[in-house]
């Protein structure tokens, strides 16, 4: 399969903020003020969307427009978002290894940490957040004939929720990357109202990059290339399953984290701590 990619970057560029995160990112990226490349880049074409418009409206249109370049896959990334130095090469390796796949690269569950130590490279959910995602055109092509047959949803609904709803809708994963390459900088004012999150940063950061794991292999498809028996489905918002085992029902649920614990975790839980007394 030949790899080509259309990159396209929301920005407000009428929040200061944004302007200055927007020049750091173009320019980790390759990308001249006006989202042309300027440098080696494997991008067959890039374009800023920076109409002040409902996300619900701009998105549909970068969809759109991705589809129409003839690229293979899209790569969608939010003007607050900052990059690993190897980006470029990191995230081929990713996609010739996984070119099937929607990737979503805020990987932020809570449970990746666990993962990362127990030497996976990837994990599934149907849980996607904007700052940063790769959608196969192929795929892509299914989600806006979708959006078509449902307006009313994508009249009410931002654009990553609508992508989690309809991967959950049609059995879809979303698949992350253990470590990931881009960071979320949550120092720049949020256009949504999600400042708010910031007591709950673990659902707004990544939490394993490129500076937990820095070895060249990244850029070698073999480190990315696993079945999906190899990426551990994980339980996301909405689910009822217990969050550490995957497979009781969630009886406990925490006010902070949102995670959730069936009985009989949450008895081992206890007995762990009562014989460390």
């Amino acid at each position: 399969m030949t790899i080509s990619i259309a990159l396209a970057v929301p920005h407000t560029d009428w929040i200061p903020e944004r302007v200055e995160s927007c020049a750091r990112l173009t320019s980790a990226l390759g990308l001249n003020a006006y989202g042309a490349p300027v440098t080696d880049i494997p991008v067959t074409e890039s374009r800023l969307f920076s109409d002040r418009e409902s996300n619900r409206v701009w998105s549909q249109k970068l969809f759109r427009w991705a589809l129409d370049t003839g690229a293979s896959h899209l790569l969608q990334i939010q003007d607050d978002a900052i990059v690993a130095p190897r980006f470029w090469p990191i995230l081929r390796a990713m996609i010739e290894a996984q070119p099937d796949r929607i990737i979503g690269l805020e990987a932020t569950h809570p449970l990746i940490p666990v993962q990362h130590r127990a030497g996976r490279r990837w994990y599934r959910d149907q849980w996607l957040i904007g700052v940063g995602y790769v959608f196969p055109c192929a795929q892509l092509d299914h989600y806006v004939d979708w959006c078509a047959i449902n307006p009313e949803r994508v009249d009410k609904t931002n654009e990553d929720s609508l992508i989690s709803e309809w991967s959950h809708e049609t059995g879809r994963y979303i698949w992350h990357p253990i470590p990931t390459i881009i960071d979320h900088d949550i120092g720049v004012p949020s256009t949504y109202g999600n400042d708010a999150h910031h007591e709950f940063s673990m659902y707004r950061r990544p939490l394993v990059t490129w500076r937990d794991v820095d070895t060249p292999a990244l850029e070698d498809p073999a480190y990315w290339r696993v079945t999906q028996e190899g990426a551990p489905l994980l339980p996301g918002p909405g689910s009822q399953l217990c969050w550490y085992c995957s497979v009781g029902d969630a009886k406990l649920t925490s006010a902070k984290t949102g995670a959730r614990l069936c009985k009989q975790c949450l008895a081992e839980m206890l007995g762990h701590m009562l014989g460390r007394l």
